[in-house]
C-alpha cells in the first residue's frame, strides 16, 4: 500500500500519506476464496489499518472478471500488433504463449524450456504450471517475465 500510495502521489504531485490514508478509508472489504490463510492474512490487514473489513468470500468468477476487464484495458492502450496468435492483448498473449511453452501438451518444448532455465541457472518452478485466467496467477507470471525479461530474451 506505501508504493502504490507513493507512485499515485509522485505522479500528482500529492502528499504520500495523506494518498495512503484516502486509498484505505476507501477500502471496505476483501474479496477472497475460503482459504484460511487469507482469513488470517485480512486480519492482519485490519489491525495493521485499524479497521475492520467485510470479508466476501467467492471461488474463480469475480476473480475471473477483474482479470478479463485488465486485459480489454490493455488491449484498449494497445498501439500495435505483435507476432503472437490470440486475440487477447498483446501482453496477455505473450503470457499465454510462454506459458504454453512451459507446459503445453501438444504443441510446445517443455523439456527445451526447462534446459534453458537450467542452463541460464533459473528455478524450474520460474513460471506456475497453470492454465487459466486467475489474477494473481497473471501478475506473478508477468512479474517472473518482467523481473527476468533480458535473460529470457536470450538464446
Amino acid at each position: 500500500m506505501e508504493n502504490l500510495a507513493s507512485v499515485y502521489a509522485d505522479f500528482h504531485g500529492k502528499d504520500t500519506k495523506n494518498c495512503r490514508d484516502v486509498i484505505i478509508g476507501n477500502i471496505s472489504n476483501t474479496l477472497t476464496d475460503r482459504a484460511s490463510v487469507n482469513h488470517a492474512i485480512a486480519m492482519k490487514v485490519c489491525k495493521e489499518w485499524g479497521k475492520n473489513f467485510i470479508e466476501l468470500n467467492c471461488h474463480l468468477h469475480p476473480l475471473e472478471t477483474i482479470s478479463m476487464s485488465w486485459r480489454t484495458a490493455l488491449k484498449n492502450q494497445q498501439n500495435e500488433s505483435g507476432q503472437f496468435h490470440g486475440g487477447d492483448c498483446l501482453a496477455g498473449n505473450i503470457v499465454v504463449a510462454i506459458n504454453k511453452l512451459r507446459c503445453k501438451d501438444g504443441k510446445g518444448n517443455p523439456k527445451g524450456f526447462s534446459a534453458f532455465l537450467a542452463k541460464k541457472q533459473l528455478p524450474k518452478g520460474l513460471l506456475p504450471r497453470y492454465r487459466g485466467n486467475r489474477l494473481h496467477i497473471l501478475f506473478h507470471i508477468c512479474s517472473k517475465l518482467y523481473e527476468d525479461h533480458s535473460i529470457l530474451l536470450e538464446r
